[in-house]
């Protein structure tokens, strides 16, 4: 992979959704902003009563994408914290959002039969 200029959109075989970097770095600093950077935009958008401009969308993540590429932040190497605890602490936290979701599976597999 090259890196390209720091506004092309194109990026061929480019950071979207590449794994070279750790984690850490890669939640907290590539798909957090992301989600932030589409996030903002889209709420600008709506405010201003416009479409979704994703030409702008592709370009704050271009940025982004670069920025996040060129980086040399330090990210640790060692795991840190216990992650089965963490994965109860996060299911018992979230697993009623998705009870909707196999409920209606249930649903469409007996309409289905």
């Amino acid at each position: 992979w090259m890196p390209v200029a720091k506004f092309d959109t194109s990026i061929p075989g480019g950071p979207i959704d590449y794994a070279s970097k750790h984690w850490q770095g890669l939640i907290k600093d590539y798909y957090a902003k992301r989600a932030q950077v589409t996030l903002k935009q889209a709420l600008q958008d709506e405010k201003a009563g416009l479409p979704l401009n994703t030409t702008m969308i592709a370009r704050l993540r271009a940025e982004l994408a670069y920025n996040f590429t060129t980086a040399t932040n330090e990210y640790p190497t060692a795991p840190t914290g216990d992650p089965v605890e963490m994965s109860r602490v996060i299911y018992d936290k979230y697993s009623s959002w998705f009870a909707p979701c196999s409920a209606g599976q249930a649903r469409l597999k007996s309409i289905s039969r």
